[in-house]
């Protein structure tokens, strides 16, 4: 039944898919809180973690409760792999199941005539890989809103709400936010306090996911199966 208040309906229908799963839906992951000594750098892990399926990231939110300074000196990025090096401005390409305003391809088929798998035709082919980064630069923790590593500030996104030594939190959209990064390679993160008193305290991430599959439909591949399974499908 709806939700009225004062004669005004609130709530007007549910859904569910009880024997499916929904991909392409955006779901919040936490990462944090975390506590940040002097002297650390982009090549050093702070935290990670393993997701079990391809996922696109949308936007990053980040909250700290204190930092030494916000003069350059602090900065955070996320990356794929356990690698410590990565190269600044190298990031995931933008997900290629389909091109926009572009036909799909013409599928191939073997010599049965049966339809097989074409890439582009509604699963990645270029996953992200180790090295890769979500933002094309550390994101500084600095009085400027717009960050060189993030994409263009937007009302839903206008990168450091406040940023001062006594807290701050901002919001970010990674400049290929349809990126898709992989299921069987760890994302990373690299937060960095470059100077010899650098510290912050309680820096906490929430982002924005989307699970992707990379079959176009169950059965595809070499499975042959009419169904999904976890673990096999995606």
């Amino acid at each position: 039944m709806a939700t009225t208040v004062g004669g005004s309906l609130t709530l007007d229908n549910w859904n569910r898919t009880p024997e499916s799963d929904t991909f392409m839906a955006t779901t919040p992951l936490f990462v944090g809180p975390l506590t940040l000594g002097a002297g650390v750098a982009n090549t050093t892990i702070q935290a990670g973690f393993a997701m079990p399926f391809l996922y696109k990231i949308r936007k990053v939110g980040v909250f700290y409760t204190a930092c030494n300074s916000v003069a350059s000196t602090l900065a955070f990025n996320f990356v794929v792999g356990t690698t410590g090096a990565y190269t600044q401005g190298v990031i995931a390409p933008n997900d290629n199941s389909y091109a926009s305003g572009t036909a799909l391809p013409t599928p191939n088929t073997n010599a049965a005539g049966v339809i097989v798998s074409v890439a582009g035709a509604g699963y990645p082919t270029n996953v992200a890989i180790a090295g890769e980064a979500v933002f094309s630069a550390d994101i500084g923790f600095t009085a400027a809103a717009q960050q060189s590593g993030a994409a263009t500030n937007s009302t839903y996104a206008p990168g450091w709400i406040s940023v001062t030594t006594s807290g701050g939190y901002g919001i970010f959209v990674p400049p290929n936010y349809d990126a898709v990064y992989p299921v069987l390679l760890p994302l990373t993160l690299r937060a960095v306090t470059t100077a010899s008193t650098g510290s912050i305290t309680g820096l906490s991430f929430v982002l924005d996911i989307v699970p992707v599959t990379p079959t176009a439909n169950p059965g595809s591949g070499s499975t042959g199966l009419a169904y999904c399974i976890p673990g096999v499908s995606f």
